[in-house]
């Protein structure tokens, strides 16, 4: 074989394999418009609850009890019945059995909750009085998120300047996902934010892209289900992937959970404008885990955490010192 010859069959094959990693999964997504949603619900603010925390992180809620994360070196883990009665407060910043350095409230059931510490690389588990009952290690890795898949086994996030990949605790070594590696929007890392849930009874993967206004729906063992793209946007990121996150569109700010479907909180606006007036109205989005339109909730106030619990939205309310605001449905 001639080396030119040789040359070209080379230069051939690297394109394909750029090509291949350059697929992206958003080019065939479903587009979603508001008509496209069967009703919508209105939620209007009724007070706020005090539940002892200044400076609320991030609220999860399961069948009897509501667990609330704080921004604080004292005190970061509050339990608290279904009235929002405190039943107990711990954690503190450090390495000792139940301290953190960098944690993340991750998920709770009936019995545990679940912290991810990128300070400490481990998985930790705890019962509702703090006591540490099991923890898994991460192999020294950052990663940005972490969800129950089964009893014992975690989806864990991993974001680096060029990929965004779902990687399994069963096996460290190899993603169940990567996300398009060589898609223009790839080229600033800013783009990758989003927000990770799991269905376990659905056996569903939920993600949600802040800036890209779409939801990627896996199944667990990483192919896609469905991609939802909403339409029409305000703003498209521009070819070289570059942004300026405080003058650019936050879309989606969270996701969760429920029985049979599952809610995302979408923003859409600015920075400047949410900071520059919290009395506006914001919305959710309703899908059920097959993707499909259910309904929007509208609520007349900017919230920077969630928890939507049937006929109630509970938020943290930036502007306000301490608890959290209640919006109830508008009959």
């Amino acid at each position: 074989m001639k080396p030119n010859t040789c040359f070209k069959e080379l230069f051939i094959v690297f394109v394909l394999f750029i090509s291949g990693c350059d697929s992206d999964i958003y080019k065939d997504a479903t587009i979603i418009n508001d008509i496209d949603f069967v009703k919508t619900d209105t939620f209007i603010y009724n007070g706020i609850i005090d539940v002892g925390v200044l400076s609320v992180d991030r609220m999860m809620k399961a069948d009897n009890y509501y667990v609330i994360s704080a921004n604080s070196p004292t005190d970061i883990i509050h339990v608290y019945d279904k009235n929002f009665h405190m039943i107990a407060s711990w954690g503190d910043k450090g390495r000792a059995a139940n301290e953190f350095v960098m944690p993340q409230l991750c998920g709770i059931s009936d019995s545990t909750i679940t912290i991810l510490d990128n300070g400490k690389k481990e998985i930790m588990i705890f019962d509702y009085a703090g006591n540490l009952m099991e923890k898994i290690g991460t192999k020294g890795m950052l990663y940005q998120q972490c969800k129950e898949l089964n009893p014992g086994t975690f989806l864990l996030e991993y974001k680096t300047h060029h990929s965004l990949s779902l990687y399994s605790t069963s096996n460290l070594d190899k993603p169940i996902f990567d996300f398009p590696r060589y898609a223009k929007v790839y080229k600033d890392p800013d783009v990758y934010f989003g927000f990770l849930e799991v269905s376990r009874e659905k056996q569903t993967i939920v993600y949600v892209h802040q800036y890209l206004r779409s939801i990627v729906l896996l199944n667990y063992d990483g192919t896609i289900k469905k991609v939802i793209k909403r339409e029409p946007s305000k703003e498209d990121i521009g070819n070289k992937g570059e942004f300026d996150t405080s003058n650019s569109i936050t879309y989606y700010w969270g996701v969760q959970i429920l029985k049979n479907s599952f809610i995302v909180y979408s923003i859409n606006k600015r920075a400047t404008e949410i900071m520059n007036d919290y009395n506006q109205n914001v919305e959710f989005e309703e899908y059920d885990f097959d993707g499909n339109p259910i309904r929007k909730i509208i609520i007349n106030r900017f919230i920077s955490s969630f928890c939507v619990d049937g006929d109630k939205i509970y938020g943290e309310l930036p502007d306000e010192e301490n608890g959290l605001g209640v919006f109830t449905k508008k009959y």
